[in-house]
């Protein structure tokens, strides 16, 4: 008889552990799918994953996750982490403002300006961002569409419920920047608590369970490596090492475990670092991983924003969301949906392009306010120096001078390719110019068309050989795009579409001239030929896609060709440009809506069609606005300036060696003054249009003082 109590223990016992198992294995059978589980651990590098011991993170990285560098830059002039979630959130570059970082629980009283405080949350909502107010008016003030909590408020009208856990306050602030990301446009998110830190792996498990059996997104700040960057300045370096380390060890646990717990085909799983560490934002190098476990991504994530492997944007963390969630994605959000290229070793793919970008973001603006300098310099004291003593033997040294200044955005392309130190850039490629411009000189010295054409040849060539293979040369080039500074990831910028139209320009000009039997309807189809093939290769969605770049290439070749036909440039030409240019664009836009990865100019086009007029205007002002801000403060626009001083001061002060440079090269001039023409072409259709613009008058001016200086030495030869 004393086995009856016995047994039924055990029986209870039994029918206890299977009720568990099954709750492990989920009472989350009932809930709503798809599911998002997003894990906030701000604060850390790429670097941070290659240098620790972290097995489940790479482990997954093997089978069903995907890690990518992502950009993390929220709207211009914003430097702190709450931007860059709010940036998240908002799908478009955006700005929190100064009490951004700060969100409540019902109910809770926090402490603000001295005193306990608290702020209302209207209807059922658990969590809000008070200062969402703030927000909204910033948003309005910055030339676009930017709508802080467009993530949410796309969820919360479809009818998906979204949870918010976790907070990284330290040292007496408040740090929930968390519910930047997953409120709507109240500020509210629907469950969850940002007054509890998530201090353990299990505490984290707890809270996503809780929150997945009401919602379908659930957003986790996961504090502690941020708060490890937050107490740096009260630790030894051994002790911040120490604590960073275990800390990523808990990430990583908490990584395992999520992945054991609810990875299914129903689920994705992002892990983000929305902000870089301390050390690094220090620098502006805004750049942190991304690694997302689902069905879909394996290997390396990019996305249609980039179209860079590896590479994307912290406006494509939206998109991705919802389209995981079958919620439509709207025009008028900025970032494309995540995806993933498989790759064996991602982990060192991503280490290399953390690294590669780091050094040509911090090697870039020295070099390039150097060289600007040394040209700006180079134009004032050669024109100066020729007119205080024109028949100077010595002046003759400053040719090859002025080659190297044309090598350099040629050798700028090609001068990455090894992986040099950041140390090592800014002496490389000056040296390497220098030398390129030498030896250019020495060969060519008695034919000063063959010299100039060479560097332009080179760079032509090179630039277009490269844009098929995904612009590899120019991704990596202090002159061309950079991933951190993130106005541009694929095709041709502005810089290299000056760079491609003036030597164009001159490399036609100088074949002209060493034919010198073309006739002038030849050379008019020959530069019609030649632009219209520039055009499509700069403007086409898969090559440049550059649009202002391809129609600036149209204005710049009608200027060439009216030109070669020695026709005097009137108004009626203006109405040929423009309408060669409405032509160009249509056909452009309509390749780039039926092209499988449009380019933003197709998204804002098919942005304008459902809309009407009011993106247009946004665009337009805006662009005119930036050109106006570089105009006055861009350091290219004292290439315009010396520019125009030296051309007027030789033009009234040696005018006879002018006209012997007129008389002996006609069709160079014709080409240099196709590029100054042209340049203002594209100062005007470009939104950094004062780059293009300077680089064609730097080509301009500096083949114009080298026909000087030759012509003042030897009789023309060709």
């Amino acid at each position: 008889m004393k086995r009856i109590p016995a047994l039924i223990i055990v029986t209870l016992l039994l029918l206890l552990s299977l009720s568990l198992a099954a709750d492990a294995t989920y009472i989350y059978q009932g809930l709503k799918s798809p599911r998002v589980i997003m894990i906030v651990v701000n604060g850390i590098s790429v670097e941070d994953l290659v240098a620790n011991n972290l097995p489940n993170i790479k482990k997954s990285l093997e089978k069903n996750a995907a890690i990518g560098l992502m950009n993390t830059r929220g709207a211009k002039g914003t430097a702190g982490s709450a931007s860059s979630y709010l940036t998240i959130g908002t799908g478009a570059r955006s700005k929190a403002g100064k009490f951004g970082d700060l969100a409540v629980d019902k109910g809770e009283k926090v402490q603000f300006h001295g005193k306990l405080q608290s702020f209302p949350i209207t209807g059922r909502s658990q969590v809000a961002s008070p200062s969402y107010p703030e927000m909204s008016r910033l948003s309005g003030k910055l030339g676009y569409t930017a709508v802080p909590g467009t993530l949410g408020e796309l969820l919360r009208k479809a009818g998906i419920k979204r949870a918010v856990f976790g907070n990284a306050d330290a040292l007496g602030k408040y740090h929930r920047e968390i519910n930047l990301i997953i409120m709507d446009t109240r500020g509210s998110t629907d469950y969850g608590s940002v007054a509890r830190a998530m201090n353990t792996p299990d505490q984290a498990i707890a809270a996503i369970k809780k929150g997945l059996l009401k919602s379908q997104f659930v957003a986790l700040e996961y504090g502690d490596t941020a708060k490890v960057g937050s107490w740096r300045d009260f630790r030894t370096n051994q002790k911040v090492d120490a604590e960073r380390k275990r800390s990523l060890r808990e990430i990583d646990s908490l990584f395992g475990k999520l992945s054991a717990t609810f990875m299914d085909d129903d689920t994705m799983i992002i892990m983000v670092s929305p902000f870089p560490p301390v050390e690094l934002a220090k620098s502006s190098l805004f750049q942190a991983p991304i690694i997302i476990s689902s069905r879909n991504h394996r290997g390396l994530l990019t996305s249609a924003s980039t179209r860079w492997k590896g590479m994307l944007t912290n406006t494509d963390i939206a998109p991705t969301i919802l389209s995981f969630l079958d919620v439509s994605v709207p025009a008028n959000l900025r970032g494309r949906s995540i995806t993933s290229i498989p790759d064996d070793d991602p982990l060192a793919v991503v280490e290399r392009l953390e690294k590669k970008s780091s050094i040509n973001y911090t090697a870039r603006s020295q070099i390039i306010r150097a060289y600007i300098t040394v040209v700006v310099v180079a134009l004032i004291v050669i024109s100066l120096a020729f007119l205080l003593s024109p028949r100077g033997r010595k002046l003759v040294y400053f040719q090859p001078i002025l080659l190297s200044l044309i090598f350099f955005p040629a050798v700028a392309l090609l001068g990455n390719i090894p992986d040099l130190p950041a140390i090592l850039l800014p002496v490389v490629i000056p040296l390497v110019s220098l030398a390129a411009g030498f030896a250019t000189w020495l060969i060519w010295r008695h034919n000063p068309v063959v010299a100039l054409a060479v560097p332009c040849l080179i760079g032509l060539a090179t630039l277009i050989i490269q844009l098929p293979l995904g612009s590899i040369l120019e991704r990596n080039s202090i002159l061309g795009m950079n991933s951190i500074i993130g106005a541009r990831f694929y095709g041709i910028g502005n810089e290299y579409t000056g760079v491609m139209l003036a030597c164009a320009v001159l490399c036609a000009a100088a074949w002209f001239t060493i034919r010198g039997d073309i006739s002038k309807t030849a050379m008019s189809l020959i530069s019609s030929g030649l632009f219209l093939i520039l055009t499509i290769i700069i403007g086409w969605p898969s090559l440049g896609a550059n649009v202002g770049g391809a129609l600036s290439a149209i204005g710049v070749g009608i200027i060439f060709t009216l030109l070669l036909q020695k026709t005097r440039l009137t108004g009626k030409h203006v109405f040929l440009i423009l309408g060669g240019m409405v032509v160009a664009a249509s056909i452009l836009l309509v390749a780039d809506l039926l092209s499988s990865s449009s380019s933003h100019a197709a998204r804002a086009a098919s942005l304008i069609g459902k809309s009407g007029p009011g993106p247009a205007v946004e665009i337009i002002s805006r662009k005119l606005a930036t050109n106006v801000r570089l105009i006055s403060y861009s350091s290219w626009t004292n290439i315009l300036l010396a520019s125009a001083f030296s051309f007027v001061s030789l033009k009234l002060g040696a005018a006879q060696f002018i006209n012997r440079v007129a008389e002996n090269y006609d069709l160079l001039v014709i080409g240099l003054k196709s590029m100054a023409l042209g340049s203002i072409v594209a100062l005007l259709l470009n939104d950094s249009g004062v780059v293009s613009a300077a680089i064609m008058v730097l080509y301009a001016s500096c083949s114009w003082l080298y026909l000087v200086l030759y012509s003042n030495e030897a009789p023309a030869s060709v």
